[in-house]
Formats: C-alpha cells, sequence, structure tokens
C-alpha cells in the first residue's frame, strides 16, 4: 500500500515537473518572439540565408578535401571565405534583432551533404558544380525576392550587399568544368 501511494505520488510530481518546464518553455518562446522586431517574412527569410550560409561553408570545407580538379578546389577555398565573411556579417544582423539562427543543416541541404561525403572522388567534382549552380540559383532567386519585400533596415542593408555576390559566385561556376 505505502509503495502504491510512493508511485503515485512519483508520477503526479513528474507530471507536475512536465508541466512546468513545458510551460518555461512557451514562455521563453514567447518572450523571444516579443523581443525581435522582425516580421514573420524578415524572420524565415534570415533563418532561410543562415541555413543556406551554413550549407555553403559545409559543402566548401567537403570539395576542398575531395576535389580533384583544382579550379573547382579553388572555387570552394573561395566560396568557404565568402560565406564565412556572409556568415559573420549574418550573425551581427541576427543578434541585433535577438534571433536564434540555425546551427545545423537540415532538409535538402542535409540531405546534399551526405550525398557529398559519401561520393567517390572522381564523380565528386561534378556533382559539387551541380550542387553549387542549383544552390546559388535558389539563393539568388531569394535574395532578389527579399531585396523588395524584407522591411527590417539592417537586414535589408546585408541583403543588398549580399545580393552582387550571389551573382559573381554563379557567374565562376558557370566558368567550372562540369
Amino acid at each position: 500500500m505505502l509503495v502504491q501511494y510512493a508511485k503515485r505520488s512519483v508520477r503526479r510530481l513528474r507530471d507536475g515537473l512536465c508541466l512546468v518546464v513545458l510551460c518555461i518553455a512557451l514562455l521563453v518562446r514567447a518572450s523571444s518572439a516579443e523581443a525581435s522586431s522582425l516580421s514573420v517574412e524578415d524572420r524565415t527569410f534570415l533563418e532561410d540565408a543562415a541555413l543556406a550560409t551554413l550549407s555553403q561553408i559545409q559543402f566548401g570545407k567537403i570539395a576542398i578535401r575531395k576535389a580533384v580538379d583544382p579550379q573547382v578546389r579553388a572555387f570552394a577555398s573561395q566560396n568557404l571565405s565568402d560565406y564565412s565573411r556572409i556568415k559573420g556579417a549574418l550573425l551581427g544582423v541576427a543578434a541585433a534583432d535577438q534571433v536564434q539562427l540555425p546551427e545545423r543543416l537540415s532538409g535538402e541541404a542535409l540531405r546534399d551533404y551526405r550525398r557529398l561525403i559519401v561520393l567517390p572522388r572522381p564523380w565528386f567534382d561534378r556533382l559539387y558544380v551541380y550542387m553549387m549552380y542549383k544552390w546559388h540559383e535558389v539563393a539568388l532567386r531569394g535574395f532578389r525576392e527579399a531585396a523588395k519585400t524584407v522591411t527590417e533596415p539592417k537586414l535589408r542593408a546585408w541583403t543588398e550587399q549580399t545580393l552582387p555576390l550571389i551573382k559573381d559566385q554563379l557567374q565562376s561556376i558557370g566558368k567550372l568544368p562540369a
């Protein structure tokens, strides 16, 4: 009887703690959303841009190690350098607006990252160049749209500053041997 009472008490205590933790998590999330002055669209673009930047950095690191063609390796090195600078500026914008950016790849970027890791070196360059073209095309469309619609001044300035770099890189990709 005493054992059953103790088990019930532990269960109630555990359920109560779960409820408290859930309430605290909701309050923290609500307060961080209120602290940010970004619109939903601006926040979504900022998070997407951070994920794209992170993917370019990760893809570049792999390409520097695995690329066979020196031109592809040089592009990967330049791409890594450029996107590391972009990430630094993006972190400044996110910090000013108190936005937590993704720290890990997800979705299609994660799938492509895994494909690059396991691909044998003889076929790596071709897939890497294709992925760079694909991701830069998507980024260019997204940044062009964001340049028209972003309302937060710092984010708009960052977007307009980054857009020419993406265009230049897309042109560089077109010159790579595929």
